[in-house]
């Protein structure tokens, strides 16, 4: 009373009052019915509260819950708020999406389903956002073949739509289809039905009991969000885009472009009238104020240009086919990345169609804290908030190879959630990878109504379809049918016959065996690390310690290319699992000095073991001057390291020793005089950050000039190549590792082979990556291109080459088989030969093995728990370590 608190409501009303309060969305008047004379400590007061709600809590139904994070603590607390008030006051809706007549809602199982923000984490990632979903359900092959099954029936039976005028090329027939659906798409509403399924229609409480409630205004609560709205979401909110989920090397990009060329921009129609009403009461006034007020907020300058997101590496292929598609001046397009970003919307958009940027530079210029606050508070950002790419309401924003933002939770999601666009499309050939959440996150960008609602994907989708409920699968299918286009290279033409008819691919797996000293330091490391296992597996804590056994199986594999790869890896694991085995450190020396025995070789073992341990261990931050060079006195650009565990540069030491050599004096280390050979030589090489199976890593790789061990892998390989050039010199080969440090070892024996050949990873620039694509497209002299799965995986044309060789094999089958149809695609007009290299009895032939067994699952229950999931992985685990 006054400034003196004078008791407490009850625990289960105080719980959503405050929440209301807090968020500023309510204010309440008191008003005490009964009390005793005097009020002593627990005594009980009987009180009239009304609460009222403020316009805050009205809000048009604009995108700001699907812009927003669902799992945001304050919407989740807002949802709890406003379902606890009405549950409170028995306030049910008068109509709900299924029928028009009262219902009451189950406002405990709503309110049951809010979980519990997770807490933030500073040092949270993409990657461990990955780690995390592996604990997720996944779905087998056989499910998504099920779930794409309703949607692909209707495709065959699409009508033919010809492009505009200004192409260069002939669409197929397939692709013709594809932009008729796509044009239908972008032009045609939803129906009311699909978009009012999320809101429920109320009336206004009456302050005067004796009032009828069937003269009170109506009003609108959608129960999966929390939001409130004044008006039922109109047709022009639907969605209007969808997924193009064509097989990859269909032409997707081709049809894209079709569509941005054939379906441009034209000016709307009027508004309708319905805002110039007079307002009949104080209510129509409010109501009126709102939905203006809503529509200037969410304003944004309007481009007629489309938005394409991609990743680096597609670039200059979105470019290419444009220049090469279409006639002069018949699609212009500006590209958004580097140095070639405009300062600001207005210089973006002028005089261009086609906007090209980077999945990159979107993170880089998403502003999340900015976005976020302004959809909550319902303001508009600063101009100087706004970057170029979200300052802007695009015509038409569309994602390529759109499972980049499989995951919800990553920066990168995010930033295309924020895109401001009246058509939206996600093109993937994997719209779900592995889980039915990879493509919630297409749908949520698509603003799909309702299911972009995660509380209403959970609900209706994800429990079900864990608890193996029948009906899940029926209802994906449903989701799917409308939305996705899907085409393979398989499926059948009007006429009959497949829609594309390529080339045959062979692909042959080739077994291959250690030599006796790689098979030793593999048994050496298969048996420390299998005891590492099986610790884990005593202590039942197998999969808590899932990332770091991920480590040692890399391992594994690593030593299946050429066992100093495994080198790199020994200092992040050697904490955790013990050091390494002095035996393993002897063997890896053996094999590096190219020698089985070493007969009172004491002092060359005991060098590569130092060696080894001076590159594992040694800190440069502890030793300022450990980088300088005794010679020039300058840091050392190429490093070597002698016998002495001294270091110089390269070009220093050689003139050094030239100078001794003119003089007739035997070379000497500058710095102990011990004598000194360049054959004893021991390079350094430190990638800079790149990916090692799929991940970044700063690992460096090693080798010895002069005195490079091959290993048989790499041995194989140049057999290959060697007969391919007698047989058929013009021939062109695409070398795939997952490892960068294998890349380097292929380098190393190309060369000393006479190969010509060029690189694609992912440590390269934007330029760099295209003169590497024009030369091994355009140069014969230029036979092999060495490419790490990942940055070559995804949506490059490599057609120029009709041989694939995996060096090592992938634990997605699916992966594999998309980096094999950048070969094996349109415009491919060769037999592709893929050849497989698998050591024999190795976690090699085991996760092929791993592979084959996933591939047999059957759908004849909807999948795994996540209990039965983690059975699985664990059993997987087993496998690879028996």
């Amino acid at each position: 009373m006054g400034d003196r608190e004078v008791g407490k409501l009850p625990s289960d009303t105080s719980k959503f009052i405050s929440k209301l309060y807090d968020l500023g969305i309510c204010y309440m008047v008191g008003k005490i019915i009964s009390a005793p004379e005097d009020v002593r400590m627990m005594d009980d007061i009987i009180m009239q509260l009304k609460i009222y709600l403020t316009k805050d809590v009205l809000s048009a139904p604009t995108v700001s819950a699907m812009t927003n994070d669902d799992e945001d603590s304050m919407l989740k607390e807002r949802k709890f708020a406003i379902l606890s008030l009405f549950k409170a006051i028995s306030l049910h809706p008068v109509a709900t999406p299924t029928t028009a007549e009262t219902s009451e809602l189950d406002y405990d199982s709503l309110i049951g389903s809010i979980e519990p923000p997770a807490p933030k984490d500073a040092n949270f990632t993409e990657d461990d956002q990955a780690n995390n979903e592996d604990e997720e359900k996944q779905i087998s092959q056989s499910e998504m073949n099920l779930l794409y099954e309703k949607a692909q029936r209707a495709d065959a039976q699409l009508d033919e739509k010809e492009p505009s005028p200004g192409m260069n090329v002939e669409l197929r027939g397939y692709q013709k289809q594809a932009l008729s659906w796509m044009m239908a798409k972008e032009n045609s509403y939803a129906d009311n039905k699909t978009l009012s399924l999320l809101w429920h229609t109320y009336r206004f409480p009456q302050e005067n009991e004796d009032s009828n409630t069937e003269d009170s205004e109506s009003f609108y609560l959608n129960p999966y969000t929390g939001e409130l709205s004044l008006d039922l979401p109109t047709l022009d909110q639907s969605y209007r885009g969808g997924i193009l989920a064509d097989e990859m090397g269909l032409g997707k990009t081709l049809e894209t472009l079709s569509l941005i060329h054939s379906n441009r921009y034209a000016e709307p129609e009027e508004l309708s009238e319905e805002h110039n009403k007079p307002a009949r009461n104080l209510f129509h006034l409010l109501k009126a104020k709102d939905s203006v007020n809503s529509m200037d907020k969410a304003k944004l300058p309007f481009t007629s240009a489309t938005l394409v997101v991609c990743p680096m590496s597609l670039l200059s292929q979105w470019r290419d086919e444009i220049t090469h598609a279409f006639q002069p001046g018949a699609l212009r397009c500006k590209v958004y990345y580097g140095g070639d970003r405009a300062r600001d919307h207005t210089e973006l958009c002028n005089d261009t169609d086609i906007v090209l940027t980077t999945y990159g530079t979107l993170s880089a210029e998403y502003d999340g804290s900015s976005q976020k606050s302004s959809d909550a508070e319902g303001t508009k950002p600063s101009a100087k908030k706004r970057s170029s790419l979200y300052g802007v309401e695009w015509y038409r924003v569309v994602l390529d190879e759109a499972h980049m933002i499989k995951s919800k939770a990553t920066l990168t999601a995010k930033a295309c959630y924020g895109l401001s666009a009246k058509r939206r499309w996600a093109i993937t050939g994997t719209p779900i990878q592995n889980k039915l959440e990879d493509l919630f996150s297409l749908v949520r960008f698509l603003r799909f109504e309702p299911w972009c609602y995660y509380s209403f994907w959970r609900q209706f989708i994800s429990i079900p379809f864990e608890k193996k409920d029948v009906n899940a699968l029926s209802v994906v299918q449903s989701i799917l049918e409308p939305l996705v286009l899907r085409r393979q290279k398989s499926t059948l033409g009007t006429d009959g016959k497949p829609i594309v008819e390529l080339p045959e691919k062979e692909v042959n797996i080739e077994y291959i065996d250690f030599s006796p000293q790689e098979q030793d330091i593999y048994n050496s490391l298969y048996n420390n690390s299998k005891t590492k296992f099986n610790h884990f597996c005593a202590a039942g804590t197998v999969l808590s310690n899932y990332a770091h056994i991920f480590q040692l199986l890399t391992r594994l594999r690593q030593v299946c290319d050429h066992p100093l790869l495994a080198i790199g890896g020994l200092k992040n694991t050697s904490t955790q699992v013990g050091d390494s085995s002095p035996d393993l450190d002897q063997l890896i020396a053996k094999f590096s000095n190219n020698s089985d025995t070493r007969d009172g070789d004491a002092d060359g073992d005991g060098y590569v073991n130092q060696v080894i341990h001076n590159l594992l261990n040694e800190n440069p931050a502890n030793n300022p001057t450990s980088n300088e060079c005794p010679i020039c006195i300058d840091a050392m650009a190429e490093p070597v390291l002698f016998p002495c565990m001294h270091m110089s540069c390269y070009s220093c030491i050689i003139d050094y020793l030239q100078s001794k050599e003119e003089r007739g004096e035997q070379g000497e280390c500058p710095i102990c005089r011990r004598k000194l050979s360049e054959s004893e030589f021991l390079e350094i090489i430190k990638q800079p950050a790149g990916e090692e199976n799929g991940h970044p890593s700063n690992s460096q790789s090693i080798r010895v000039r002069r005195q490079f061990k091959s290993s048989t892998k790499l041995n194989r390989l140049i057999e290959h190549l060697s007969m391919l050039r007698h047989s058929d010199p013009d021939v062109k080969s695409v070398i795939f590792s997952q490892f960068t440090t294998m890349l380097d070892m292929c380098e190393v024996v190309l060369a000393d082979s006479g190969f010509k050949f060029v690189r694609l990873d992912g440590t390269m620039s934007q330029l760099s990556r295209e003169k590497t694509l024009s030369s091994f497209n355009s140069d014969q002299g230029i036979t092999v291109m060495l490419a790490s799965l990942r940055s070559a995986g995804v949506g490059l044309n490599l057609t120029a080459a009709s041989r694939v060789f995996m060096l090592d094999p992938w634990w997605n089958a699916p992966v594999e088989a998309q980096t094999i149809d950048r070969v094996h695609r349109i415009g491919q007009r060769k037999r592709v030969v893929v050849t497989r290299f698998i050591v024999r009895g190795t976690v090699e032939e085991k996760m092929l093995k791993i592979q084959e067994r996933k591939a047999l699952l059957t759908s004849t229950a909807l999948g795994m728990s996540k209990d039965e999931a983690k059975q699985h992985r664990l059993d997987d685990l087993r496998v690879l370590f028996t």
